[in-house]
């Protein structure tokens, strides 16, 4: 029976053994490599909608010609996978989904961090603490694959995040979650803008917006001969960052850059890589919640076909996907395909570091 006053909650810890922030993959551990500048609980809690982490294993049957049907079984690859979905807020639960991504970041006393693409940064693990009504959940292992956020108007930010690592390893007592941005609200769509290509004033015909961050990860090479689950950290493949961008109405002359339905059937399409050393981006994506703003940028970006419908009862409006590449020539910073600003006033200068 679930208990009258909800006892649920999602928890995510690093795993690391030392506070110079040594990795141990699948080890659940204490917070200090991640606490550098500020102090704040072991646990990550976060203010999650829902989450839908579960425990897999493949089953293996076996028949042969001599019976009817199969008659013997193994139980093969143990994992866990699932979703977690929530509200953007500026604090620690979404700056570790962002370290989930990027690796490490640089931070500011202000608390703001910086997450770029750098060569030698290192992807963390994590241990999640799931409770769900009577009992909590312990999942090792667990690396971001997938990390999406949405705008759309008159709505707050929402984030989903895929994850996937270890065979669930115990099931225990219920904890008591002190959220870490319980203080503070999530962010809202009026309180955000789109920039195109450099220009210092945001568009204001963009309806919504969507951005995707996907890490591709190689689970099969996690796996070794001998075990049941992983046996070391799951390495990203390809990156890929993709979204999308609605605009209320089907733009033919651009008012502050932004691509028009006559560039996207235009021989070649458009590719927007300004690459100026002093705001390179092709897209910026701020959102805020009023206080701290959250600055994403991408710095070389394919357009894609556009779609545009209308109806006799509905205005027509105009969608564009994107496809973010990598900026060989990029400048600000080098070698790059994104960069985030993010800065969480819930708890302060946590640092994220390399683990």
């Amino acid at each position: 029976m679930a208990n009258q006053f909800a006892t649920r909650y999602v928890g995510l810890i690093p795993e690391h053994t030392t506070a110079t922030g040594v990795r141990s993959y699948g080890t659940s551990s204490a917070m200090t490599a991640y606490d550098a500048i500020g102090t704040n609980p072991a646990i990550i809690y976060g203010e999650a909608d829902d989450e839908s982490i579960s425990h897999q294993f493949d089953v293996l049957n076996r028949g042969d010609m001599s019976r009817f049907g199969q008659a013997k079984s193994q139980q093969g690859k143990e994992y866990s996978e699932g979703s977690i979905s929530f509200a953007m807020q500026p604090d620690d639960f979404m700056g570790a989904h962002f370290h989930g991504v990027y690796g490490c970041s640089t931070t500011a006393t202000t608390g703001l961090h910086t997450f770029v693409e750098l060569v030698g940064n290192v992807l963390p693990s994590f241990t999640m603490d799931i409770g769900r009504d009577e009992k909590d959940h312990t999942y090792t292992g667990m690396c971001l694959n997938r990390l999406g956020l949405t705008a759309n108007l008159n709505e707050y930010v929402m984030v989903s995040s895929d994850w996937n690592g270890k065979a669930e390893s115990a099931v225990g007592s219920l904890a008591t979650p002190v959220f870490c941005g319980a203080g503070i609200d999530a962010m809202h769509f009026s309180q955000c803008s789109v920039k195109f290509n450099e220009n210092a004033v945001a568009s204001t015909f963009v309806k919504s917006f969507s951005l995707e961050w996907n890490m591709n990860l190689d689970t099969d090479n996690a796996c070794s001969l001998g075990n049941t689950t992983y046996v070391r950290q799951p390495l990203p493949q390809m990156r890929e960052i993709t979204g999308s961008v609605e605009f209320a109405r089907v733009l033919h002359t651009a008012t502050v850059d932004e691509p028009t339905y006559t560039n996207m059937i235009t021989a070649g399409g458009l590719e927007v890589n300004p690459d100026a050393a002093a705001t390179d981006y092709a897209i910026q994506f701020i959102v805020t919640d009023g206080v701290s703003p959250c600055t994403i940028e991408l710095f070389k970006v394919r357009w894609e076909a556009p779609t545009s419908n209308v109806s006799g009862r509905d205005g027509q409006t105009f969608t564009l996907n994107f496809t973010a590449l990598y900026d060989a020539d990029g400048s600000n910073p080098a070698n790059a395909m994104s960069k985030v600003l993010f800065n969480d006033h819930a708890n302060g200068n946590i640092n994220y570091e390399v683990m």
